[in-house]
């Protein structure tokens, strides 16, 4: 799935929500939630570069230095080494 479909997809679902929660509904917002959820890790981050040079996940703060890994294998965040 390409990154402009991901976001649309992650527009529509957050518009939903609120939708559903204006509504009064009470347990399907929760599956909205968990969907956005998954589409926003398919969308790469930025790893963080801590002042000691470590590098680290932005979600979950592992520390991925010298990995090289493109997911973090601790939250499944997709990542990004860009500086």
């Amino acid at each position: 799935m390409n990154e402009k479909k991901v976001r649309e997809a992650i527009k529509y679902f957050k518009i939903m929500l609120l939708d559903m929660e204006g509504m009064g509904f009470r347990y399907i917002p929760k599956y909205y939630e968990t969907a956005i959820e998954a589409l926003e890790k398919q969308l790469p981050k930025k790893v963080d570069v801590w002042a000691n040079g470590t590098q680290h996940c932005p979600v979950c703060d592992k520390d991925l230095t010298y990995t090289g890994l493109h997911i973090c294998p601790e939250c499944y965040q997709r990542l990004c080494y860009t500086k």
